[in-house]
């Protein structure tokens, strides 16, 4: 009886999933008879959301720009097109490359004229198995758009290059490789532990002033600014988008408790391969009385999570004062019974019990970085239990959204 439930439930989706394609495709077609309007796919292991808002934003936010930011599956991009109205200038969406043929199906489906790479990595490994399978997979959009569309490609990334050897459309490229279209040089984060960036085209430099923290967001801000460069944007509405956009929540957004601690919530997702670039995050905050980083479920890495654990452990050791580990044990991270002793390692069962630690232990000015899985983890609450009252602690919840956008928050569970 339960497997004919779930097939009908199978079928039910297909059927939803096929409708919204058709509707999207019907939208397509009437954009080739106006003449059309950009619609950007913006594919990626990492940096997809963040490029999605902020290149939106650049182009004229909400009320002009539909996008499916948070959610990137099929039937989430063919919705975006439903929000189209008389106002709609452009539309820009996030497209997941998993599973294996999805990105093919949005290609056919909503016919976007730009498609944006920004990182092959490890995301969704038991699919790809690594990084060079993953970009092939996200050439398929490339390979797809229209004679007079365009792709942007993130020149640092060697595989991204390989798998758009041949691409019929014009490449335009980004980063910090000499050869790039778009060459970002001094990227720094300066005293107010922001991002900043000059940026070379064609002979003009262009300063951009970001409110990001941390290095690795030069990725989605050279993306935007490119691809919104590329239809048409003058430098100085770009300079000024990217200057006032906020860091999307759960992106290494900021908490500054006053006269308290300072949180970077990383909590939107935690594949192993990319924890150190979060890491270094706190780098800025060397003046700090201490940096906390607290980890809970990592995700996307090959072979024994022991070994994926025990690395990600050892790197942030080099660079935190202590390590406080979500429903881990001393024999799982392979961490020494010195660090234990001396409070550089603390266990907890609970994200309740970290935030009741880190309540009782937080110093003024400490920076603490949050890593973890929205889904699995939630651990943007340790940050909003210092500015408002939370009472929901479960365990695994499974919403798959931040808890500050979550009507259990501040209710019982």
């Amino acid at each position: 009886m339960r497997a004919i439930v779930s097939r009908l439930r199978e079928m039910l989706r297909d059927r939803r999933l096929a409708r919204r394609a058709r509707r999207a495709r019907r939208g397509a077609t009437a954009r080739a008879g106006l003449g059309g309007i950009p619609v950007v796919a913006v594919t990626g292991s990492a940096g997809k959301t963040t490029t999605v808002a902020l290149l939106a934003h650049i182009l004229g936010g909400p009320s002009r720009v539909p996008t499916n930011a948070f959610s990137n599956r099929a039937e989430d991009v063919f919705r975006v097109f439903d929000e189209c109205g008389p106002a709609t200038s452009a539309v820009v969406v996030e497209a997941s490359e998993y599973p294996i043929g999805t990105l093919g199906q949005i290609s056919d489906a909503v016919r976007p004229t730009a498609a944006v790479l920004t990182i092959a990595g490890l995301d969704h490994y038991v699919a790809f198995r690594g990084a060079a399978a993953a970009a092939r997979e996200m050439a398929v959009l490339a390979r797809r758009l229209p004679p007079d569309g365009f792709v942007v490609c993130n020149a640092d990334d060697t595989e991204l290059r390989a798998a758009l050897a041949g691409t019929a459309v014009p490449v335009v490229t980004f980063g910090a490789d000499a050869a790039a279209d778009y060459r970002v040089v001094d990227g720094v984060i300066g005293p107010d532990h922001r991002l900043s960036l000059t940026c070379l085209h064609d002979g003009e430099i262009v300063h951009l002033a970001t409110r990001f923290v941390g290095l690795h967001f030069q990725v989605p801000v050279l993306a935007a600014v490119a691809t919104a460069h590329r239809l048409g944007v003058p430098w100085p509405q770009i300079a000024a988008g990217v200057a006032c956009f906020e860091p999307i929540f759960g992106r290494c957004s900021v908490v500054a408790v006053p006269n308290g601690p300072t949180f970077i919530c990383d909590t939107a997702k935690a594949p192993a391969w990319s924890c150190v670039a979060s890491f270094a995050t706190l780098d800025s905050f060397a003046d700090a009385p201490r940096r906390t980083l607290v980890l809970g479920t990592l995700a996307d890495y090959a072979g024994d999570s022991r070994r994926s654990y025990r690395k990600t452990v050892r790197a942030a050791l080099d660079r935190v004062d202590r390590v406080i580990l979500l429903r881990h044990s001393a024999s799982h991270v392979g961490v020494s019974a010195a660090d234990i002793a001396a409070g550089r390692v603390l266990f907890f069962a609970t994200v309740a019990e970290i935030a009741g630690h880190v309540r009782a232990t937080a110093v003024a000015g400490e920076a603490i970085l949050l890593k973890g899985s929205c889904r699995a983890d939630h651990l943007d609450r340790i940050a909003h239990d210092f500015t408002v009252q939370v009472r929901c602690w479960l365990d695994r919840c499974g919403r798959g959204i931040d808890c500050i956008r979550c009507d259990r928050l501040t209710q019982k569970s």
